[in-house]
């Protein structure tokens, strides 16, 4: 196994904690489109039943996390990324895209999420 340097981690780091940061600012925002005076802020809300908390992540970024939880070991296990997204599919997330779900919920072995994508 290839070892990777204190500077590279927390450069991987830094980059996941920067996105989950303006996934979690832009969700009050989604689909919208600002006016350049307005003062962009942690707004929570945002264009579904469900509405953000402010700080609340998406969708987006609770993906993420599935596919990081495995590459964290050090490797990509397909099968595995599968698994996590089954998973947080069925924890009843309180946002999903359409068709994200679709595939999603139309298999029940991650095996088979590439052919259902």
């Amino acid at each position: 196994m290839r070892t990777i340097d204190a500077a590279v981690t927390g450069r991987a780091v830094g980059a996941v904690v920067a996105s989950a940061a303006g996934d979690a600012l832009g969700a009050g925002y989604e689909f919208k489109n600002p006016s350049p005076d307005q003062e962009i802020a942690m707004i929570g809300g945002g264009p579904f039943a469900h509405k953000w908390a402010k700080g609340e992540w998406t969708d987006d970024t609770q993906m993420a996390l599935a596919i990081l939880d495995v590459i964290a070991i050090g490797w990509a296990d397909l099968s595995e990324i599968g698994a996590n997204f089954l998973a947080w599919s069925a924890s009843n997330p309180s946002d999903i895209g359409n068709q994200t779900a679709s595939v999603l919920y139309s298999v029940d072995d991650p095996d088979d999420l590439p052919a259902a994508a």
